[in-house]
Parts: C-alpha cells; structure tokens; sequence
C-alpha cells in the first residue's frame, strides 16, 4: 500500500467518523433532513476533520496529519 493510498485512506475515514457524528447530533436535535442540511454537516465536517498528507523529506516520504484541535504537524508513520 503506498503512502498516497494511506494518506488518501486516513482522509476518508476521519471524514466518515465525524460526518456521520456531527449527521446523528443534528438529525436528534432537528427533526429537518434535506440537502441543505447535509450540505451544511458536510461543510462543518470539512472544518472539524484531519487533514493527512504525504510530505517528502530528506529520510523519506513520511505522512503528516494537521488538525484544528492540536497545534502544529504531527507524524503519523
């Protein structure tokens, strides 16, 4: 699996988690489902979600995340 792949992955499972967190806390407060609420769910979700990127460096390729909740670049392998 290469590290696009994964990163891509990583990207696609943390957007999931939090669209269909933040989906199940709006559809129980607002009893409203249309396109303009998922639309707004999936803006929020664009927002709140980790960002993962493949960065190249001297040692290597190595995947990097960057969050809204935590300060700074974190590696992730």
């Amino acid at each position: 699996m290469t590290l696009k792949f994964k990163a891509f992955l990583y990207n696609f499972i943390g957007f999931i988690f939090f669209f269909l967190l933040i989906r199940m806390v709006v559809s129980y407060f607002s009893p409203v489902n249309n396109l303009i609420t998922l639309l707004a769910v999936g803006l929020i979700t664009i927002i709140l979600a980790p960002k993962f990127a493949v960065v190249k460096e001297d040692s290597g390729d190595k995947i990097k995340m960057k969050w809204i909740f935590l300060q700074g670049v974190k590696n992730v392998d």
